[in-house]
C-alpha cells in the first residue's frame, strides 16, 4: 500500500505539535530528494489546493468588498443604529461560522474571521451616523484608526497573512486622507504625495520588523500597500528638472535591489514601472519631433520585452550578483525564515 505525504499534512502535524518546524523541514527535504513518486503527487495535490484556495480568497473578497469598504449611497436607506447593528451581527455570524470549521480548514476559517474584521468600517460608519457626527473633517480618518485598532488586535488570532491585508490596507488609505486633515486644503495634492511617501517608508520598516520576526507572513500585505503608498508618492511628485527624473530612476533602481535581497516581487514590480517610465521619457525627449518616434516606440517594446526574457533566464545569475555586492551587515539583517 502506497501512501502519499504532501507538504500540507506536514504542516498540519507541526501545527498539532506532533513535529517541530525543523522536522517539517527536513522531512520534506528528504522526501522530494528521494522520491519523485511522492513529488510529482504532491505537485498536483498542490494544484488542487491552490484553485481551492483561490475560490475561498475570491470569497472573501467579495464579501470584503460589498459590505466592508464601499460604504455608497446604498447605505443611506439606513439609519446610523440600523447599520451598526447589521455589521455587528455580520461579524459576529462570520466568526461563529469560522469558528465552527476551525478543526476542518485553517484557510477558510481565518479568512471568515478576516471578513468579520472587515465589518468594522460599516460599524463605525453606523456609530458615527447615530451621533451625527458624519460627515465631519476627521470622519474618514476616526474610521481608519478605529479598524485598524481592531485588525491589529485580529492579530493575535489569525494565523494567514491575509490578516495584514486590512491594517496595512488601512495605513494606505490614511496616507491619502491625512494630509488634507494636517495642511489643510491648499496645494492638497502636493501635502497628500509627500505623506504618501512617509507612511509608505513607514509601512516598509514595519513589514520589514514583522518579517524578520514572524514565520507566518505577515509582513506581504503590508509591503504591497507600503509600496503602493511610497512609490505612487514619488511617481505623482511634481519634476521639472532632469535630475529629479535620474533620481526617481535611481530610486526606482534601488527599489528592484531590495526586491531582489527581500525575495519580494512587489519591488521588482513597481522599480520596474519606474524604470520603463523614464527610460521612455528619455526616448519621448529625443524623438517626439521626429517621424521616426513610431519606430523608436516599436524599438523601445521589444526592447522591454527583451530585457524581461533575459532576466528570466538569468535570474538566479542576477540575484547572486547582487547578493555578492551586498555588504554581509545587510545580508544578516535579511529575514532569514518565512513560511
Amino acid at each position: 500500500m502506497k501512501i502519499i505525504v504532501t507538504r500540507e499534512a506536514l504542516s498540519e502535524a507541526e501545527k498539532k505539535g506532533i513535529i517541530t518546524k525543523n522536522q517539517e523541514e527536513f522531512l520534506w527535504d528528504f522526501l522530494h530528494t528521494n522520491f519523485e513518486i511522492s513529488k510529482e503527487a504532491s505537485k498536483n495535490q498542490e494544484r488542487e489546493s491552490a484553485i481551492v484556495k483561490m475560490l475561498y480568497y475570491s470569497g472573501a473578497c467579495i464579501i470584503i468588498s460589498s459590505m466592508g469598504w464601499f460604504l455608497t449611497s446604498v447605505w443611506d436607506a439606513w439609519n446610523g443604529a440600523g447599520l451598526a447593528i447589521m455589521a455587528l451581527v455580520y461579524a459576529i455570524g462570520f466568526i461563529l461560522i469560522g469558528r465552527s470549521f476551525a478543526q476542518k480548514s485553517i484557510v477558510f476559517s481565518h479568512l471568515l474571521y478576516v471578513v468579520a474584521v472587515s465589518m468594522t468600517p460599516l460599524f463605525t460608519y453606523g456609530i458615527q451616523k447615530s451621533l451625527n457626527v458624519w460627515p465631519g473633517n476627521s470622519h474618514w480618518v476616526t474610521m481608519d484608526l478605529v479598524t485598524l485598532a481592531v485588525g491589529i488586535i485580529a492579530l493575535r488570532y489569525i494565523k494567514i497573512p491575509f490578516a495584514m491585508a486590512i491594517p496595512a490596507f488601512v495605513l494606505w488609505h490614511i496616507s491619502i486622507d491625512i494630509g488634507p486633515l494636517l495642511f489643510g486644503q491648499n496645494d492638497i495634492w502636493t501635502y497628500r504625495e509627500y505623506t504618501s511617501i512617509i507612511v509608505g517608508l513607514i509601512m516598509i520598516g514595519i513589514a520589514f520588523y514583522i518579517d524578520r520576526r514572524k514565520k507566518i507572513d505577515y509582513g506581504k500585505w503590508m509591503y504591497i500597500f507600503g509600496c503602493m503608498a511610497f512609490w505612487g508618492g514619488i511617481s505623482f511628485l511634481s519634476s521639472s528638472s532632469e535630475f529629479s527624473r535620474l533620481l526617481y530612476f535611481t530610486i526606482n533602481i534601488i527599489l528592484m535591489c531590495i526586491g531582489t535581497l527581500l525575495e519580494r516581487r512587489v519591488f521588482v514590480i513597481f522599480g520596474s514601472l519606474g524604470c520603463i517610465g523614464y527610460i521612455g521619457h528619455l526616448a519621448y525627449r529625443v524623438f517626439r519631433d521626429s517621424a521616426l518616434f513610431p519606430f523608436a516606440l516599436t524599438a523601445f517594446g521589444v526592447f522591454i520585452m527583451f530585457i524581461g526574457m533575459y532576466f528570466h533566464k538569468h535570474r538566479k545569475k542576477i540575484n547572486q550578483k547582487v547578493f555578492e555586492i551586498t555588504p554581509r551587515f545587510i545580508i544578516d539583517m535579511l529575514p532569514k525564515h518565512r513560511s
